[in-house]
């Protein structure tokens, strides 16, 4: 696997942000973005993330991301405690922990700024990540029923959290 850095992500790492998240959405498989989206989109995702110093942890190899995690605010006034998880690696570098890697270092800044409840959603589909989420400690709350349809086929989303008070770490 050779070097690989975990931090956060940095304003001079937007374009290679792009570049990794376009590559997960030609994969058309685990994530509702199903196309590659608009530079400006992930230039506004990324730095509306630096400023206000949410987690959004990115994995370099050779200087090239390869996987990206954040930890976002939901935008619900009622939420401000509650973090919205979201991780992606690109498809040749799956299968080697980096999941693991950017999630541990993304839920420790995520603990940091002050969440007490971070959550996500995964397609049913997804054993690999199932698995990884439950090992990092998330625990099933709900199944949305066919709520994604990529290329005519209906997929279940797993919802999924952990609580600041629960053992946060992975076992």
């Amino acid at each position: 696997m050779g070097d690989l850095e975990i931090r956060q992500i940095r304003e001079a790492d937007v374009e290679g942000f792009h570049m990794a998240r376009s590559a997960v959405a030609l994969g058309r498989r685990y994530r509702a973005t199903v196309e590659p989206p608009p530079l400006e989109q992930s230039t506004a995702l990324a730095m509306m993330s630096i400023e206000r110093g949410s987690p959004f942890i990115v994995a370099l190899a050779d200087e090239r991301i390869v996987g990206y995690c954040d930890v976002s605010p939901i935008p619900r006034k009622a939420a401000p405690h509650v973090g919205e998880l979201g991780i992606a690696i690109v498809p040749d570098w799956r299968g080697k922990g980096i999941g693991r890697s950017l999630m541990m270092a993304a839920l420790e800044g995520g603990w940091r700024h002050g969440f007490s409840r971070i959550q996500l959603s995964v397609y049913a589909n997804n054993v690999r990540a199932l698995a990884l989420y439950r090992k990092m400690g998330f625990v099933q709350e709900g199944v949305m029923r066919r709520s994604v349809q990529i290329d005519g086929v209906y997929f279940d989303e797993i919802m999924m959290a952990q609580l600041a008070t629960e053992d946060a770490s992975p076992t």
